[in-house]
């Protein structure tokens, strides 16, 4: 399964070393290819990342570990996190009923983690809200993890079928597909984080 983590919060580089873990655990699981955005910037490519690629200085960073798991999607225009509007996402899992939606006739990947981008900048209101009305008709089945952040309002939800853990202290939230250690807990229902107004469970 694909590999997620990321960090929204304070411009603090004392983080490093938590960015640095956080990014070496979640690679593991994805070996094809990376992504990362840090404040608007996206980087992406084939193989693993490498600490390198991150704005350690960025208030928000999203990043994206791929397994390809099924066979010809090996492309790059599948790598993520992508963006569709405000919504930047980074995804774990399957869109099991994308062909049924009507937002896939704006999809120019073929990737379905684009199309769940597309279908959560197709609602309207605050980011959390557009998660429960986009999960009433997009079937993400079971095992799914996400990152979702909407640029417009500062937002980060993260949610979670499979394993995701989460970090919160002064600096801000982190997140991981592999629990760090016994300080991180799984996000066991959506938890959103606002650089506005502070965090929110």
């Amino acid at each position: 399964m694909c590999g997620l983590w990321g960090y929204v919060g304070r411009r603090d580089e004392a983080h490093a070393d938590v960015i640095r873990e956080v990014l070496k655990l979640a690679s593991r699981r994805g070996p094809d290819a990376f992504g990362v955005w840090c404040d608007g910037a996206l980087w992406r490519g084939a193989g693993r990342a490498s600490f390198e690629m991150v704005d350690i200085h960025a208030a928000v960073m999203l990043g994206h570990a791929r397994l390809a798991t099924v066979l010809g999607t090996k492309r790059p225009e599948h790598g993520q996190p992508v963006q569709c509007a405000d919504i930047v996402l980074a995804h774990n899992g399957s869109v099991w009923n994308s062909r049924e939606l009507p937002e896939a006739a704006n999809v120019t990947t073929g990737c379905d983690s684009e199309l769940l981008a597309a279908c959560l900048a197709a609602e309207s209101g605050a980011l959390p809200d557009r998660l429960a009305r986009a999960r009433s008709r997009v079937d993400l089945g079971e095992h799914f993890a996400l990152a979702a952040y909407q640029v417009a309002s500062g937002v980060l939800l993260a949610a979670r079928g499979q394993s995701l853990y989460m970090l919160e202290d002064v600096s801000g939230l982190y997140w991981c597909s592999v629990r760090p250690d016994e300080h991180w807990t799984a996000v066991t229902r959506p938890a959103f984080h606002s650089l506005l107004r502070g965090s929110e469970k």
